[in-house]
């Protein structure tokens, strides 16, 4: 697998966890519970938890990865910059 396709992967996996943990995040909200509620839509707050919890941990860990891929760019620009 070539360095581009592992950063595409990478990029698409913390968009795709970011996406996941923001929207669980919203839904933890009390409005917003409050307002599915009157359409009669219930989430679980066990799973809700569960996920958001988890893939932020997993979304974390795409980051850490993003970063050291990326440590000689960061590593040029910050010395650019000083």
């Amino acid at each position: 697998m070539k360095r581009s396709d592992l950063n595409y992967f990478i990029d698409i996996c913390m968009g795709a966890t970011f996406l996941i943990t923001f929207l669980t995040g919203v839904i933890k909200l009390r409005e917003v519970l409050i307002f599915f509620s009157r359409m009669d839509i219930y989430f679980s707050m066990y799973w809700i938890n569960f996920l958001h919890d988890w893939i932020g941990i997993l979304m974390g860990i795409f980051v850490v990865i993003h970063l050291v891929f990326h440590f000689k760019w960061i590593k040029v620009m910050t010395k650019k910059y000083i």
